[in-house]
């Protein structure tokens, strides 16, 4: 596999494992802006794990930031990536890849899309406790 590149900086990321309450998962990271790069099906893993923290205080990146249009890091040629709503998240904002469907993530996007503050938590178990 040729070297993948931050789709931000144009540095080289670096192969990691992220801990998805639990789940260990694939990723590639950029040691610079903190982004990182996940194949669709271990962004679900990611997606259905829930790290339940005191407080939701998250730190995104701005609009600006996250309005960029990005290249794949992976395809060849390379194309331009879809901004995406995470599903989990709403502020998140995804670069998805049409082709090969990896996914770019800047920094703190994927914390985001993992936690879930404690008050939340708790609503969505009483909201399942009152559906039942």
């Amino acid at each position: 596999m040729p070297e993948l590149k931050c789709p931000r900086d144009s540095r080289p990321l670096t192969a990691a494992i992220i801990d998805a309450s639990g789940v260990a998962i694939r990723a590639f990271e950029c040691l610079e802006c903190t982004g990182h790069w996940l194949e669709s099906d271990d962004l679900k893993e990611v997606e259905q794990s829930v790290d339940v923290h005191l407080s939701e205080w998250k730190h995104l990146p701005g609009v600006e930031t996250q309005g960029r249009i990005l290249l794949c890091p992976r395809c060849q040629p390379r194309v331009f990536m879809e901004k995406v709503l995470s599903k989990r998240d709403h502020r998140v904002v995804m670069d998805v890849c049409s082709r090969c469907k990896g996914v770019w993530l800047d920094y703190g996007e994927l914390e985001a899309i993992m936690r879930k503050g404690l008050f939340s938590a708790l609503a969505d178990v009483l909201g399942f406790l009152a559906r039942s």
